[in-house]
C-alpha cells in the first residue's frame, strides 16, 4: 500500500501478489470507498516504481506488533523486486535508481558527499545511439586500458568511449581538466542489458573501465530479490 502523488493520479494504490508472483493493482476511490481494479500509468509496457514492497498479512509484520525492524528500502521496479540497504540513500522514481556510492569499489557514502552517486536508468538505449555516428567518425588520439581517447583542450574536457564486439558503443567516459573536484573529474556511462548506468570517478581508475561497469552492474543486480 502507498500513496504517491508524484507518480500517480490516485491517492493510494494497493498492490496484491498473486500465487503466481504477479502484481494486481488497485487504486483506492473516496467516491465509492473502496479499492477499485487498475491504476494510472500502469500498462504492460510502462509500469511506474512502487515504493513498498507488498507481503502478506503485512499488518503483523510491522514493528509496532512484531518489533520487526529493516534498514532496507524496498520496493517494485519494472518488474523486480528491489531491497536496498539504507547505507546507499537510494532515489527512484518511475525509471531511474540513484545510490550513493565511491568507485572503484562503490562503497556506500553520505548523500551529501558531493558527486559521489551511482544511477541506472531502464530504457535509455537512444543516447548511446544518438553518440555513435560522433564516435564513429572520428579518429581516436590515443588509448587508455580499453578505451580509445579523443582530446579536446579547448573544453577543457577529453572523451574515452568502447565499441563492444557487434560495432555498438556500449561506454562513453567524459573527463573534465577543470571545474569538478579530481575525485569527480570523469562521468562515465554505460549500457547494458537494458539499462544505461552512470557514475563519476577520478580519471586515474580510467584503466580500471572494465573491472568498475562490472561491479558496479553486480551491484544493482544484487538489490534484485531471487
Amino acid at each position: 500500500l502507498t500513496m504517491d502523488k508524484s507518480n500517480f493520479e490516485h491517492h493510494a494504490v494497493l498492490l496484491v501478489e498473486k500465487e503466481d508472483s504477479t502484481l494486481e493493482p488497485y487504486h483506492w476511490s473516496y467516491f465509492q470507498s473502496d479499492f477499485l481494479p487498475g491504476i494510472g500509468n500502469w500498462t504492460n509496457d510502462s509500469r511506474p516504481s512502487i515504493p513498498c514492497r507488498p507481503a502478506r498479512n503485512f499488518i503483523e509484520e510491522t514493528p509496532l506488533i512484531s518489533n520487526k525492524v529493516t534498514r532496507d528500502i524496498e520496493f517494485y521496479f519494472h518488474g523486480h523486486f528491489l531491497k536496498i540497504p539504507e547505507e546507499y540513500s537510494p532515489f527512484v522514481s518511475n525509471n531511474y535508481i540513484s545510490i550513493a556510492v565511491q568507485a572503484p569499489n562503490f562503497k556506500a557514502v553520505p548523500r551529501e558527499s558531493g558527486h559521489l552517486y551511482a544511477n541506472m536508468e531502464m530504457g535509455s538505449k537512444e543516447w548511446m545511439e544518438a553518440l555513435h555516428k560522433n564516435y564513429e567518425s572520428l579518429p581516436p588520439t590515443g588509448k587508455i586500458g580499453n578505451l580509445s581517447e579523443i582530446e579536446n583542450a579547448a573544453a577543457h574536457i577529453d572523451w574515452y568511449y568502447r565499441f563492444n564486439d557487434d560495432h555498438q558503443l556500449v561506454t562513453v567516459a567524459g573527463c573534465y581538466s577543470a571545474g569538478r573536484p579530481s575525485e569527480t573529474a570523469c562521468q562515465h556511462r554505460f549500457y547494458r542489458e537494458g539499462a544505461m548506468y552512470t557514475f563519476d570517478h577520478n580519471k586515474e581508475l580510467l584503466s580500471q573501465s572494465n573491472e568498475m561497469e562490472r561491479k558496479l552492474f553486480d551491484l544493482f543486480q544484487s538489490f534484485k530479490e531471487k
